[in-house]
């Protein structure tokens, strides 16, 4: 017994530094991963011929476009296999699409991509559907201190909000709701012609948020 001793204590510090090695290399690894995702998310919305963020072309200042030339964009883009316009009033409409199968990895092709127009207040704003957590996206693009939510009864969407990119991550889920739930949810980047930056309700609030809708 006395010379097995030893010999346990041996390989239980070879086990122990074999752990060390593994966490330290699946950190590095998520590191990787993590830059990765941003550098290609980044590149997708990196286009010469608009202003940041811009998608497909299509920048989020879209008063210079009629909704036929967006149309006509989204239906010649290779991301794109089918188009769709509907009108609920003269002064809002709605763009969605279907995907092709050819956009990035990072897109969830099972969900329409859409823009929003809300001519009346000159705000429009383009939903790309992820396959990304919200807890994911939160993590690329950094800690904010603005969120907002549209809330009803038996359901929410909570935006975390990013004014100077102009850019929201954007999860819905049902209520009631909790801080997990909307960290699990499948969440959409949601690029905007501006945003205000003057919402500040905060993410540990969701909660409360159904119960106010």
């Amino acid at each position: 017994m006395r010379r097995l001793f030893p010999q346990l204590i041996v390989v239980m510090i070879v086990v122990a530094a074999v752990f060390a090695v593994l966490m330290a290399a699946s950190i590095l690894t998520g590191r990787h991963t993590g830059q990765a995702r941003l550098q290609q998310i980044e590149a997708v919305l990196r286009d010469e011929e608009c202003a940041l963020p811009c998608f497909m072309g299509i920048p989020t200042d879209m008063n210079r476009l009629g909704y036929e030339q967006v149309a006509l964009l989204l239906e010649q883009h290779p991301y794109v296999k089918a188009v769709t316009v509907e009108s609920a009033s003269y002064s809002y409409m709605t763009i969605s699409w279907e995907w092709s199968g050819a956009q990035p990895p990072f897109i969830d092709g099972s969900r329409l991509g859409e823009i929003r127009y809300d001519n009346a207040n000159g705000f429009h704003s383009t939903y790309i559907p992820t396959v990304l957590r919200a807890h994911d996206l939160y993590r690329l693009f950094g800690e904010s201190d603005f969120g907002g939510t549209f809330a009803r009864r038996d359901a929410l969407q909570y935006n975390v909000e990013y004014p100077a990119l102009r850019l929201s991550i954007a999860a819905r889920l049902p209520c009631p709701a909790t801080l997990m739930d909307y960290w699990d949810a499948s969440a959409s980047l949601v690029l905007r012609s501006f945003i205000m930056g003057n919402d500040t309700q905060p993410i540990t609030a969701i909660p409360s948020l159904c119960t106010e809708g």
